[in-house]
C-alpha cells in the first residue's frame, strides 16, 4: 500500500465516523421524554397554516 492508498483510506474513514456521528442524536430518559411528549403535542396555529399553503415549488 502507498502512502497516498494509506492516507485516503484513513481520511475516508474518518470522514465516515464524523458523517456517522453528525447524524446520531442522543438522549438521556427524561430529554427523551421531553421529546415524545413534544411529538404527542397538537401542532400549533402557525404550523398548520403553514401546511395547509400550496408550496412554492408545484
Amino acid at each position: 500500500m502507498t502512502s497516498l492508498q494509506w492516507a485516503l483510506s484513513n481520511l475516508l474513514a474518518a470522514a465516515d465516523r464524523d458523517i456517522h456521528e453528525a447524524h446520531i442524536i442522543r438522549l438521556n430518559s427524561r430529554a427523551w421524554n421531553d421529546f415524545t411528549a413534544a411529538l404527542n403535542e397538537p401542532m400549533g396555529l402557525r404550523l398548520n397554516e403553514l401546511l395547509e399553503r400550496d408550496p412554492i415549488w408545484t
